[in-house]
């Protein structure tokens, strides 16, 4: 029996997709592109009754943060925001975001030495590689405690099902061809609510409690955070010539992630939030479907 929805401040996400896009190059190689949402790169922020949360994947990307306006901040030195770097260099930082360099990621460190972000170390896979992806939530409100939740979706990349949600036999196939380290195992806070790494969509639970940013003043990054939904996609190495075709001949895909908080209850725990929620508490309505399905550019 369902029970009523209680009073939990909560709020969906707008459309948001981490992409993965399947694409054929050169030589029989295929690339993971980059991630996107329909306004912001790979980001999304929502602020209603007093939740306030923030997805970043700096491993895949370099950015830390946005700014209020969507600009792409890249680190912090104390409480100013980097907005890029002169050359990549990461020890000549830029603090205007209209000066030369902003909007530069750091493509060097002090050294010298190259730094490699998952979204370049894709582009030319072969089978065996893999590419660094760290979904990470992050609660970036001053008001309340926050329990999080998300939801991926796999939709077709092109061709006449462009952006409708994958048919149970493709993405049976793509799980042959694409392995992706859920970060849900005993010991990692994530849990599989619905699905399974052979269903077309995922529902995950955070199981602890996202605190507050308690210093107004730090940077929105500074809050607490979960761990990454996952770390890597890896091109499997026993992927064929046949299998590249198939991506080829579908688009490729995407992964399509929805986001959604609820504030903290006094006194209820994990067991407790995960109930509720599995009572339709937790709701995600912006999920591709046939009849509405997610708009690719």
């Amino acid at each position: 029996m369902k029970t009523k929805k209680s009073k939990i401040a909560k709020i969906i996400a707008g459309a948001v997709s981490l992409t993965v896009v399947a694409a054929v190059a050169a030589g029989g190689t295929f690339a993971f592109l980059s991630a996107r949402t329909e306004e912001k790169i790979n980001n999304f922020s929502f602020d209603v009754d007093s939740l306030n949360a923030n997805l970043t994947e700096t491993e895949w990307n370099g950015i830390a943060d946005y700014d209020d306006d969507g600009t792409p901040i890249y680190g912090y030195n104390g409480n100013r925001a980097i907005y890029g770097y002169v050359g990549g260099d990461i020890s000549r930082p830029v603090y205007d975001k209209t000066a030369a360099g902003a909007g530069t990621r750091p493509t060097t460190d002090t050294r010298g030495d190259k730094i490699t972000y998952g979204d370049t170390a894709s582009k030319n896979m072969i089978p065996g590689a893999e590419a660094a992806k760290n979904p990470v939530i992050t609660n970036i409100g001053t008001v309340c405690n926050e329990w999080v939740a998300a939801k991926i979706t796999f939709v077709y990349g092109g061709g006449k099902n462009k952006g409708k949600p994958l048919s149970l036999v493709d993405i049976q196939r793509i799980s042959d061809i694409i392995s992706i380290d859920y970060n849900i195992g005993a010991s990692d806070k994530w849990e599989r609510i619905s699905g399974s790494e052979n269903t077309v969509s995922q529902v995950f639970y955070y199981k602890e409690i996202l605190n507050i940013r308690k210093n107004k003043s730090q940077p929105k990054i500074n809050g607490d955070k979960t761990e990454p939904i996952f770390t890597t996609v890896k091109f499997k190495d026993t992927a064929t010539n046949e299998d590249v075709e198939y991506l080829r001949s579908i688009g490729g895909f995407y992964i399509y992630i929805e986001g959604f908080a609820a504030q903290e209850e006094a006194g209820k725990n994990y067991e407790e939030f995960k109930e509720w929620g599995m009572n339709d508490n937790v709701e995600f309505t912006h999920t591709p479907t046939d009849e509405n399905p997610l708009e690719l550019s």
